[in-house]
């Protein structure tokens, strides 16, 4: 029997009425009754009518970037002999990403250390020497030009010590660069070299980013973005995954960071960067995002999309009343797209049960029966979704 009201749905539009209302008699008589049959809806068939908040602002379009990151870079010419990490694994702060061959590094430290204690001793013996030269000179026993000789001898052995120390202090630093580590806790974005590789000076080794700081980055067009100027806390729209893999809109509470003064020549469009205030948000370092940046918010009654019946320019919702459909002329306003709803004007109420899917063309006077499940629908009220607000129809 449904299937007989889906194909009334489907040629009611494009038939006349009283070709349409012999068929109905026709349909009926077929079924062998005297009265219009029962309409039996699904779960999910029946909406109530609500109330929501609508976030309205300008379109946006950016990437997720991290507001610190630290791109890391080879100091030396060197290969790298282990890889501890992969992207996308989260590290711990001075956790090690990964080495160089140090095998050069370690002898010329072990040189330099060997120096040191050759330049030590020397320090000490020729410290000596000036003090039993500075005794005799007191005395007379030696000549003032000989204990000038000890001092210069004693001040070069000096100055063999402080080189020593730092040729010793600079193989030690370069022991310590042939082990990258992670700077502040992040993420690994970028991991362009692998074991075994050889290489350069400057050359990028990893890079990391603190995912609990993220911003968007996109661009507006110019119009779009003056009404963001001035503004401070605002909440972005986006989508996340849901239940079986759905792509559910969602809204976030973000803050202007910065609206760019300058137009980019190639584009025409403005830079804008809005940070996202918690740092919970379902969203990855380096994911796409398009949805709407909402600076104000209102209400308004809202049905789902395919509540809504259109013929001959006229729309109309099948409201439940006393246990029978009444069809409803409605006006309708905003396009939410990104909930899949409309907002409705005039025609039904608050509270009002309308009927969604292909049980909207069951024609008027049907009698409806529901499932206890979908008699206790809930309305469509405050979700908290971003709802994108478009054209009028």
């Amino acid at each position: 029997m449904r299937d007989v009201f889906q194909m009334i749905g489907r040629i009611a539009g494009s038939r006349p009425a009283g070709l349409v209302s012999v068929w109905l008699v026709t349909a009926f008589a077929a079924c062998g009754a005297e009265s219009p049959p029962i309409l039996s809806v699904d779960d999910g068939a029946v909406v109530v009518v609500g109330v929501d908040s609508v976030l309205e602002g300008p379109a946006y379009s950016g990437v997720v970037v991290s507001e610190r990151m630290a791109r890391l870079r080879s100091d030396a010419a060197a290969m790298i002999t282990d890889v501890l990490v992969q992207s996308g694994d989260s590290v711990a702060a001075g956790a090690v990403l990964l080495r160089f061959d140090d095998r050069a590094l370690r002898g010329q430290g072990e040189a330099a250390r060997s120096a040191v204690a050759q330049a030590e001793s020397a320090v000490a013996q020729a410290a000596r020497e000036v003090d039993r030269a500075r005794a005799l000179t007191a005395i007379g026993a030696m000549a003032l030009r000989d204990r000038e000789g000890a001092e210069r001898v004693a001040l070069g052995a000096r100055t063999l010590l402080a080189e020593g120390r730092a040729r010793q202090l600079a193989a030690e630093r370069a022991l310590e660069h042939t082990v990258v580590r992670a700077p502040f806790a992040g993420v690994v974005t970028e991991l362009p070299v692998a074991a075994g590789e050889l290489v350069a000076p400057g050359m990028p080794l990893v890079t990391v980013a603190d995912a609990r700081v993220r911003t968007i980055e996109g661009w507006m067009s110019l119009p779009n973005a003056a009404e963001l100027r001035g503004k401070r806390e605002v909440a972005i729209s986006a989508y996340t995954t849901g239940p079986a893999g759905a792509r559910v809109p969602v809204w976030l509470p973000a803050t202007v960071r910065h609206v760019s003064p300058v137009v980019d020549q190639q584009t025409r469009q403005v830079r804008v960067r809005v940070a996202l205030s918690d740092p919970n948000v379902p969203l990855l370092i380096g994911q796409g995002v398009q949805g709407r940046v909402a600076v104000s918010t209102r209400r308004a009654v809202l049905v789902p999309e395919q509540a809504i019946d259109v013929r001959d320019d006229v729309s109309t919702v099948a409201v439940v009343r006393g246990g029978v459909v009444v069809r409803t002329p409605v006006e309708l306003g905003a396009r939410i797209s990104d909930a899949r709803q409309v907002e409705v004007l005039r025609g039904v109420s608050v509270g009002d049960s309308v009927l969604v899917g292909e049980a909207r063309f069951a024609p008027a006077g049907s009698p409806v029966r529901a499932a206890a499940s979908a008699a206790a629908a809930s309305p469509v009220a405050d979700r908290g979704s971003p709802l994108r607000r478009e054209e009028a129809r």
